[in-house]
């Protein structure tokens, strides 16, 4: 079966060929915005300021006051690199112990438009990285 682009990690598929594919736009637009949240500034050869960073938070002290600092950058990464996109809402939420949750688990949602083809995704990620 066609797709898009590869999905990451690369796995050995039968169905797909050699690689599992991204079906869908939306599968691949989510894919590459992960991609460019979780890409350290420095990393991607040849362009040094692609990344937004966030694997630089993972040990740091999670603040309240350093979230509107990561929001900015999320949002000037994507529209430099994403001008496709756009971003309809960023939410941070830290563990709470009450739940069992370890107080510096982060969890950054995206809400997002595609918007030639305008359709809506959610993209959420932990500081666990599931």
């Amino acid at each position: 079966m066609n797709g898009i682009s590869p999905k990451l990690p690369l796995m050995v598929d039968d169905i797909d060929g050699h690689y599992n594919n991204n079906k869908t736009i939306k599968e691949s637009v989510s894919q590459n915005l992960k991609h460019l949240l979780l890409t350290n500034p420095g990393e991607k050869m040849m362009d040094p300021s692609f990344g937004a960073g966030l694997m630089s938070h993972l040990f740091e002290p999670m603040l309240v006051s350093s979230f509107p600092d990561i929001e900015a950058t999320i949002i000037q990464q994507v529209s430099k690199y994403l001008p496709f996109v756009e971003l309809l809402d960023i939410r941070f939420q830290t563990g709470n112990p009450d739940l069992g949750q370890p107080p510096e688990l982060l969890s950054i949602r995206v809400d997002f438009v595609i918007t030639p083809i305008q359709e809506s995704a959610i993209l959420v990620i932990n500081s666990d990285l599931n």
